[in-house]
């Protein structure tokens, strides 16, 4: 199904029938709907993947349905212990009996850090009390810069990680395999792989083009269209060294990703034009994009990547636009209503639904 979709968009972004306008809708009532799909299904104590995406939308107090507090869940249920002493490592599945974990490198060490969950904040674990500040040199520890496509597709989130959780001053430690890792360098490298996966958008741009084929091409082949890389090619703006050789290339991305906002806007209606029986697919892909978006842009103006001039501004109101629009979509659907249908019978349209409701209500709420 999802290659049909893919096909779809390449098919039609080629034709160039004209795009449609979209319409106006209530981003109030979204943020609501969203959020309270949020608080929802992201509380479900066997899915720490879920809780992750809650508390960082709601908080670190969210708790689970069962009363404990998320973060308590996430780390005591589900961290792992490899090794003894002081040379243990803490990590976190991937999966456990197929039930998301830790699907992304670092995902809940990630999470819990942009939650402002303090570093010395203890858990009780089978092994005894653990600190967050534990699970963070468990990653520093157990990271090696090896990079890949693979690499490249899978690590934003420990980029992340390790970007929140490391100054200038204290970027060079040894990892556990005798490695020097010098995150400067980790850093730098992730934003010239940034423009490189942007360069063909950045080309178009130039040159003024209104329609370009999406074929999981460059950025468009990273989980979530690359919107977590970009995030973390940046998470470091806010040291000086780091901000001084950056910020022009910054700038650069930034027109980048308020291009992407017009151009896939597009490919999504044409999609749906040439593919209605794929509308619901259709409409979940676009909350995670418009969400993500959202998100991304609100992080980037917090780091001072760009200015509110009226160009921008108005961008940004388009984006809440699009997503009250989809919100309006997938309630006419019974997207929530069918919840339970769809974890039962479609169960990545409902992790979908629960990690993007979580994130368009974040960029809901930091665009207010």
């Amino acid at each position: 199904m999802q290659d049909a979709i893919a096909l779809a968009l390449a098919a039609t972004l080629l034709t160039g029938a004209p795009a449609r306008t979209a319409r106006s809708g209530s981003v109030e009532a979204a943020e609501t709907w969203l959020a309270s799909l949020c608080q929802t299904y992201s509380t479900d104590p066997e899915i720490p993947w879920a809780l992750g995406h809650g508390i960082e939308t709601l908080g670190p107090k969210l708790r689970a349905s069962d009363g404990r507090l998320a973060i308590d869940v996430m780390v005591s249920d589900f961290v792992e212990r490899k090794g003894v002493g002081a040379q243990a490592l803490f990590r976190f599945p991937p999966k456990r009996a197929n039930i998301p974990v830790d699907p992304h490198s670092n995902h809940t060490v990630m999470k819990l850090l942009r939650s402002q969950v303090p570093t010395m904040r203890s858990f009780e674990t089978k092994d005894g009390p653990l600190a967050l500040a534990q699970l963070v040199d468990s990653v520093k520890r157990d990271f090696r810069f090896a990079p890949s496509d693979d690499f490249w597709r899978e690590h934003a989130w420990t980029l992340l990680a390790l970007a929140s959780s490391t100054r200038e001053d204290e970027a060079s430690w040894q990892n556990r395999f005798g490695e020097t890792v010098d995150l400067a360098q980790v850093l730098d490298a992730t934003v010239a792989h940034l423009s490189d996966q942007h360069r063909f958008l950045e080309t178009a741009l130039a040159d003024g083009v209104a329609l370009v084929p999406k074929r999981k091409q460059f950025i468009w082949s990273h989980p979530c269209g690359g919107l977590h890389l970009v995030q973390a090619a940046f998470a470091w703006m806010d040291q000086p060294r780091f901000r001084e050789r950056h910020l022009a290339e910054a700038k650069k991305q930034v027109e980048v990703l308020f291009y992407r906002l017009d151009i896939e806007t597009r490919a999504y209606d044409q999609a749906l034009d040439a593919a209605p029986e794929y509308a619901l697919q259709l409409n979940v892909q676009r909350l995670k994009f418009y969400g993500h978006w959202l998100e991304t842009a609100m992080n980037l103006q917090g780091l001072g990547l760009w200015e509110p001039t009226p160009e921008r501004l108005a961008s940004i109101a388009k984006a809440r636009e699009l997503i009250a629009k989809t919100v309006e979509s997938l309630r006419k659907q019974g997207a929530g209503e069918r919840m339970a249908e769809f974890k039962n019978v479609q169960r990545q349209t409902y992790l979908d639904l629960v990690g993007d409701s979580c994130h368009a209500a974040s960029g809901l709420k930091a665009s207010r």
